[in-house]
């Protein structure tokens, strides 16, 4: 814009020289004079006087012995003389337009390349710019990336912080199965009972600790566990440390016919009690724990101890090398086989 103007300043400088020079120019200039008067008598009879010798030398004259007078010029000469100066000015004039042209003609061209000029620079500065929008998404995409591994090795961290100080519980024990004497009202049949002890070997405190226990006479000791039986509460806290919560085991089996169930007792016959000491049959005391730990996570953990009756025959209950088998699943399977069923709610 300032190029612009200083541009059109410049035209206009020009115009304005232009005219003076025409009015300089066209200044009518005095006519000459024609013809010579004749000087006084005097003069030429001092003329006539000088010697024959003398004639024959050529007459020098001066400004001062001679007169220009104008010669006579009539309304035609007059007429011409206009023509004349008009067409000095146009002349003039055209000469100027045609050097205004030329400008104009310039100062466009000048302006083309500016703009060419300018032209290129805006697509270097737009190229420039797709490049830095390239650089500014793999930038961000790194970012991201950057981000995201962090978050990640972040959460991975958080979770094994909160595995290493979250409440664990579990069973690690179990009394040995007591058999109680035969009474009449249950028509023979002797009851079989089995206690098991709930721990807390985490590093902070159990809520909502609840557990479902159940007895079971099987021929197979890799029977499937069944984690539906009895629903037993512990206190609403569990704490941390070495005490122990029981777990008083119940019995719904129906493999063998001579076998029944209590609210706390697995009802067995003589005979029954016979197999499981000598070790064609066991015990099998399975279910599952539930609770919550400080984070407000649910964990579910089943458990299974088969009795097996070894050793020697000592007179006792039991063989003398009789002991519980932990026959749990692997760590890596300690969620809910069954993620549908509801222990608080098996019904």
């Amino acid at each position: 814009m300032l190029k612009r103007l200083a541009i059109d300043i410049v035209l206009v400088v020009l115009i304005a020289a232009s005219v003076g020079m025409l009015k300089s120019q066209s200044a009518p200039l005095s006519p000459p004079k024609e013809g010579i008067t004749k000087g006084d008598s005097s003069q030429n009879e001092k003329k006539q006087s000088q010697p024959a010798q003398d004639q024959n030398k050529p007459i020098e004259l001066t400004a001062a012995d001679v007169e220009m007078e104008p010669a006579p010029c009539d309304e035609a000469c007059q007429q011409g003389r206009r023509n004349l100066e008009i067409q000095g000015k146009l002349e003039w004039f055209t000469g100027v337009l045609a050097f205004v042209g030329f400008l104009q003609v310039g100062t466009m061209i000048w302006q083309a390349i500016l703009l060419w000029k300018t032209r290129g620079d805006i697509h270097a500065q737009a190229d420039l710019m797709k490049e830095q929008v390239r650089d500014a998404r793999e930038s961000g995409r790194q970012t991201f990336s950057v981000l995201k591994e962090q978050a990640d090795t972040a959460l991975i961290q958080t979770n094994a912080a909160k595995e290493r100080e979250r409440a664990r519980l579990g069973i690690r024990s179990l009394d040995v199965p007591k058999v109680l004497g035969p009474e009449s009202i249950l028509d023979g049949m002797r009851p079989l009972r089995v206690c098991a002890f709930v721990e807390n070997f985490g590093r902070s405190k159990a809520f909502n600790a609840r557990a479902y226990g159940i007895l079971d006479i099987v021929s197979d000791p890799n029977s499937r566990p069944r984690e539906r039986g009895f629903l037993q509460y512990f206190p609403q806290i569990i704490d941390e440390g070495s005490v122990k919560h029981p777990l008083k085991l119940g019995g719904f089996g129906r493999e063998f016919e001579d076998v029944a169930s209590s609210g706390d007792a697995l009802l067995v016959s003589e005979e029954m009690i016979q197999e499981i000491r000598n070790g064609n049959t066991f015990i099998q005391a399975s279910g599952k724990l539930a609770y919550e730990d400080i984070f407000g996570d649910s964990h579910t953990v089943p458990f299974r101890f088969v009795w097996k009756s070894v050793g020697d025959d000592d007179g006792g209950k039991w063989l003398t090398r009789s002991f519980w088998l932990d026959c749990r699943p692997p760590s890596n399977e300690q969620d809910d086989p069954d993620p549908d069923y509801d222990i608080a709610n098996p019904n």
